[in-house]
C-alpha cells in the first residue's frame, strides 16, 4: 500500500463521541482552532492532539470566550493566562453544579446499602469527571465511615448517582456529603463544588426471618376461650370502658377497676381473637446504642414475622416514659418495615419528642395477656418471662426459639 497512513478518529466518531455536529468541527477548523490530518481519500482524522485542543475550546466557549479569542489564547498562551481561565472556570462550575444527597429518609435492609446522590448541573458542564466523598455514622457511635463516589463527564440537568454504604447493623445511619471536587477535561487541576449541607438518614432495617410461632389462641383474660360465651357475644377483649347503667357485670374487667378503682367493663371485637397484642417498653428517653439497637430491631422483627406467618395482626403499643402511648397495627411486611422504620428514627437519642403524656396517676396500666418486649431483650407476658435474647448471639437464639401463643 502506497502513502502514509493515517491513524485518529473520523469527524463522525468525534461527532457522536462528544456531541457536537460535523458543522461545528469544520467551522472550528476553518477558523484555524483544529488541524485535523487527512487520511485516504482526503478524509479528516483527528488526532490525540485534536481531542485535546477540543476539549480546552469546548471549555473556553462555555466560559463565554469567542471564536477569535480562544484562537489568540491557543496561539500564545502562558502559564498566567491559563491560571485565570481556569480560576473563571472553577467559579463557572460552583455557581452551575451542586451536589447533595437525593433523599433526605430512606429504608434499606442491613448489608450493603445504596444512598443516592444528586447532582444538578445547569447548562453543559465544562469539567471532567466528578468526585464525591461522603461520611456516615450509626447514632450513638464513635466511629465515622466514609464512602467516595466518581461519576463520569458528561452530567446534564438532574443527574442520580449511588454512593454504596456498608451497613452491618440495623438502626439509624447518618449520611453527609463532605466534598466533592470535578477536574476540568485535562485532569489537570481539581476545583471544588458547591454541597448542599442536608444530612440524610437511613433507616437500616433486618430483613425477613420470622421467628417460630406456636399456633393458639391470642389475646385475651388467663383461662378465657376465643370462642363466644353466653351472655358476652364471643370475641377478644380490644379495649376496656367506664361502666355504664345497665352493663351486664359479666362484662366487668375486675382487673382494670381494682386498678383505678372504678368500674371499667370490657370491648369484645370478634376481629380481634387472632389478633397479638405487644407492649414495646422503650425507657425514659432511653438512648440506645448501635449493638443494642441492632439486636432489639432483629428480635422484634422475627416476632412481627413469625405472626405475619401464621396469619396474625399484631398490635404494637409504644411505651415511653414522659410520652403518651403509641398504637400500631401490624398485619404484613409492609407494616413491620414501616414500624421498624419509625422506631430507627424516633427510638434513637431524639425519643421523647411527640404529643404528651399524660399525668402518672392516669398513666395506663400493662394490660393482661399483653406479651411484652424492652431493651433487655426479654419477651414477658404478665410479668411471666417467655423467651430471653441476648446481643451477642440473639440469630442463634432466634433460629432456636419457639413462641407459644397459649398461656400456660
Amino acid at each position: 500500500m502506497n502513502g502514509k497512513v493515517v491513524s485518529g478518529l473520523t469527524i463522525k466518531e468525534v461527532s457522536e463521541t462528544y456531541d457536537i455536529s460535523a458543522d461545528t468541527l469544520r467551522y472550528y477548523e476553518e477558523k484555524g482552532l483544529l488541524h485535523p490530518a487527512r487520511g485516504e481519500n482526503r478524509y479528516r482524522m483527528y488526532g490525540i492532539q485534536d481531542v485535546i485542543t477540543l476539549n480546552i475550546v469546548r471549555s473556553l466557549r462555555e466560559l463565554g470566550m469567542t471564536v477569535e479569542d480562544i484562537r489568540t489564547y491557543l496561539e500564545r498562551r502562558s502559564v498566567e493566562e491559563t491560571l485565570a481561565l481556569l480560576e473563571e472556570e472553577e467559579r463557572l462550575l460552583r455557581r452551575r453544579m451542586r451536589v447533595g444527597l437525593a433523599a433526605p429518609v430512606q429504608a434499606a435492609e442491613k448489608g450493603r446499602v445504596r444512598c443516592p446522590v444528586e447532582a444538578e448541573v445547569r447548562g453543559a458542564l465544562p469539567g471532567g469527571a466528578v468526585r464525591v466523598r461522603a461520611v456516615y455514622a450509626y447514632a450513638g457511635a464513635r466511629r465515622v465511615r466514609k464512602a467516595r463516589l466518581r461519576a463520569e463527564a458528561g452530567l446534564r440537568g438532574r443527574a442520580l448517582r449511588e454512593l454504596e454504604l456498608e451497613a452491618p447493623l440495623c438502626g439509624l445511619m447518618h449520611v453527609a456529603v463532605a466534598e466533592a471536587r470535578v477536574r476540568d477535561y485535562l485532569s489537570l487541576f481539581p476545583a471544588s463544588l458547591a454541597v448542599s449541607g442536608e444530612e440524610a438518614r437511613v433507616a437500616v432495617l433486618p430483613a425477613p426471618h420470622p421467628l417460630r410461632v406456636q399456633p393458639g389462641s391470642a389475646g385475651g383474660e388467663p383461662g378465657e376461650e376465643a370462642r363466644p360465651k353466653t351472655g358476652q357475644g364471643g370475641g377478644d377483649v380490644r379495649q376496656v370502658r367506664a361502666y355504664a347503667p345497665g352493663d351486664s357485670l359479666r362484662q366487668i374487667h375486675w382487673n382494670r377497676t381494682a386498678q383505678l378503682d372504678a368500674l371499667y367493663v370490657k370491648i369484645r371485637d370478634p376481629e380481634a381473637a387472632r389478633a397479638v397484642r405487644l407492649r414495646l417498653d422503650l425507657g425514659a428517653g432511653h438512648a440506645a446504642d448501635p449493638l443494642e439497637m441492632d439486636a432489639f430491631l432483629e428480635v422484634l422483627s422475627a416476632l412481627l414475622c413469625g405472626l405475619i406467618a401464621q396469619g396474625r395482626e399484631a398490635e404494637v403499643r409504644l411505651c415511653a416514659q414522659g410520652r403518651a402511648p403509641e398504637m400500631r397495627a401490624v398485619r404484613g411486611e409492609e407494616d413491620r418495615r414501616a414500624l421498624l422504620t419509625h422506631l430507627c428514627l424516633c427510638a434513637a437519642p431524639e425519643w421523647g419528642a411527640g404529643p404528651a403524656a399524660p399525668p402518672p396517676d392516669a398513666a395506663e396500666p400493662a394490660e393482661e395477656g399483653e406479651f411484652s418486649l424492652g431493651w433487655d431483650l426479654c419477651l414477658r407476658r404478665g410479668g411471666r418471662k417467655v423467651l430471653r435474647f441476648h446481643a451477642d448471639r440473639y440469630a442463634q437464639e432466634i433460629e432456636a426459639a419457639e413462641l407459644p401463643l397459649e398461656e400456660t
